[in-house]
């Protein structure tokens, strides 16, 4: 009975992998690269300014890389609802973007979001890490920025690398890898977390 059960719930993920590539809870909303303006997936969402990325994903399974993009209101402040926007960055389809899926979202590449100041200030945890947390900030000019500790020293994060593999379309992640630079001395800084499974 426990094989069917299992069965039957792992045919209803893989359905589901080919349902939800339209999930609309995790919109993409544009990407400025290489001096080209990649247009939004998003229609009603306008293509935002360079300065509105804070950070990317690296990952271990294609060039393509995931980016966590400010999501600001008309009054230039962080969205209350969602200050956050992740969407893939397709290099092997000519720099388009695309949503996430469900299930990337939920076990790779979402996040939980921690209020601290509505609008300007945020903390979230990555949903493949969720013991780490990244604090997002607006700073004098209006540039969404990102910072955490790694390796035990306080950091402004410059980038994210995630090992996966997919398992009955599944992604497993195998370790996360967050690089930054140091505030007080300006060094280079990595911290590598192994999945907790």
């Amino acid at each position: 009975m426990k094989f069917f059960i299992r069965t039957i719930f792992i045919l209803c993920l893989q359905l589901g992998f080919y349902f939800d590539a339209n999930f609309k809870s995790v919109a993409a909303s544009g990407f400025y690269n290489d001096d080209v303006l990649v247009s939004s997936v998003k229609e009603d969402n306008p293509v935002l300014s360079p300065q509105d990325i804070i950070f990317q994903v690296k990952h271990s399974k294609s060039p393509n890389v995931v980016v966590y993009q400010a999501n600001k209101t008309l009054q230039k402040i962080l969205d209350p609802q969602k200050p956050i926007d992740v969407y893939w960055l397709m290099n092997t389809k000519g720099k388009k973007t695309e949503n996430l899926t469900m299930l990337e979202w939920r076990m790779a590449f979402g996040y939980k979001l921690l209020t601290v100041i509505k609008g300007k200030k945020y903390k979230i945890q990555l949903n493949a890490i969720k013991d780490k947390e990244i604090t997002i900030v607006l700073n004098e000019t209006g540039k969404a920025e990102a910072f955490m500790t790694i390796g035990g020293v306080y950091t402004k994060l410059s980038g994210v690398y995630i090992d996966f593999e997919y398992s009955f379309y599944l992604p497993q992640v195998n370790y996360v890898e967050f690089t930054g630079v140091a505030l007080t001395s300006n060094k280079k800084c990595t911290e590598r977390i192994n999945s907790q499974g």
